[in-house]
């Protein structure tokens, strides 16, 4: 039974799911919340989402539910990504969590919504901007400001983000930290670490200053 979580919080587009894959691709326990209500909705024949996300809104433990239910394996650490509501982390029993909040400028989530071409997803900056409204009263805007710790993701650089991940899971778990490290060092070299660890912290910096992600949580 996992006790520790990291959460990927943030909204569309913002590159969640594109870190979580790449814990996924680690071996890394991976939920993508989405995925599971779609199942749940699938399985209940309801035609309706909305209908389930009524229901995760009116149920602080029904997303809880759905991934202590799928979870199949004995690892200690789950990677979930999705989370809307600040009810939904409460409900889960945890001994240790970090919540990580993911950023990038509207216009290059646009893009990248764009380019996945998903059913329910906005195609218009106008779309994307009520998208973001409905979501951060769900409670993302909540989650973000009190998430631990913030990844810029704009530049979306496989080695320079998982750099940054082994920083932030240093701090929940120390073996999956070590395995990220050890990953890193087999495809770059130990020499590459410190130099990609300087240009995430560099990123971060410039993002910053920029301030654009409060501008769009406000």
């Amino acid at each position: 039974m996992a006790d520790k979580y990291l959460f990927f919080l943030g909204l569309a587009g913002s590159g969640k799911t594109y870190l979580t894959s790449l814990l996924s691709d680690l071996g890394f326990s991976t939920f993508h919340v989405r995925d599971l209500l779609e199942k749940h909705l699938k399985l209940s024949q309801r035609g309706d989402f909305k209908v389930i996300e009524r229901m995760v809104r009116d149920n602080p433990s029904f997303v809880r539910d759905l991934i202590v239910n799928s979870n199949s394996s004995d690892a200690r650490l789950l990677v979930i990504e999705g989370i809307k509501s600040p009810n939904d982390i409460r409900s889960i029993p945890y001994v240790q969590r970090r919540l990580c909040s993911i950023h990038c400028p509207r216009d290059v989530r646009l893009n990248r919504i764009l380019h996945r071409n998903g059913d329910r997803d906005p195609i218009t900056m106008e779309e994307l901007e009520a998208r973001d409204t409905r979501e951060l009263s769900y409670g993302v805007r909540e989650l973000i400001f009190s998430s631990d710790t913030r990844i810029e993701n704009r530049w979306s650089h496989s080695a320079i983000q998982l750099v940054r991940l082994e920083e932030i899971l240093e701090c929940l778990d120390t073996d999956s930290s070590l395995r990220i490290r050890q990953y890193l060092d087999l495809q770059y070299g130990k020499d590459s670490i410190p130099r990609k660890r300087s240009e995430a912290k560099r990123n971060e910096r410039r993002a910053m200053n920029e301030n654009y992600w409060l501008r769009e949580i406000e």
